[in-house]
Formats: structure tokens, sequence, C-alpha cells
């Protein structure tokens, strides 16, 4: 068993929710803020976690500029995109501004 299994027993989640708690601990303070104010779902933020820190601050700008938040598909290509080096202010704004499906 890992630890987080372990805590995860004692909490009532499984080891694997327990890891997702913990990557959230990657968001910069006001993107989990938001989460903590439901703002942000959690399958979105959990995701969202893996953008380097000027990309969530860009993010950041963008929602309160455009009174949003991303929806897990959105977030997911952000993450890819993320991965790939290809994620710009730009990219962000564009994603964030489509039509949710």
């Amino acid at each position: 068993m890992e630890s987080a299994d372990i805590v995860g027993l004692e909490a009532d989640e499984s080891g694997r929710q327990v890891q997702r708690y913990i990557r959230l601990t990657e968001l910069i303070p006001p993107v989990l803020e938001m989460v903590d104010n439901s703002q942000i779902a959690f399958s979105p933020a959990v995701e969202l976690s893996y953008l380097a820190e000027k990309e969530q601050a860009d993010l950041l700008i963008t929602m309160e500029s455009e009174d949003c938040t991303p929806s897990l598909s959105q977030a997911q290509r952000m993450k890819k995109l993320s991965g790939e080096n290809k994620l710009d202010m730009d990219t962000i704004f564009s994603i964030m501004t489509e039509e949710k499906v």
C-alpha cells in the first residue's frame, strides 16, 4: 500500500483521490482560492495544476476579464498544450472564449 492509499482509508477516500487533492497544491493561490470557493470545479482544477505558474497567471487574467472558468475539456486541452510548450495568453484566451460543449 502506498501512503496515499493509507491516508485515503483514514479519510474514506481512494489513494488516487488523495493524490488529486495533493496535486491542487500546485495551483497558484488565487486559482486555488477559486477552487475552495467552488468557482472552479475539482476535476478541471486538477488539470490546471499541471500548467506552469505563468500559464496559470495568464489563465487567471482571462478568467477575470471574461468572467468565465474552464470546463474539464478546456482544462485538458490547456494541459496538453502546456506539455507541448504551445500554451500562451492568446491560446488561453481563444480556448476560454469559445462556446463550451
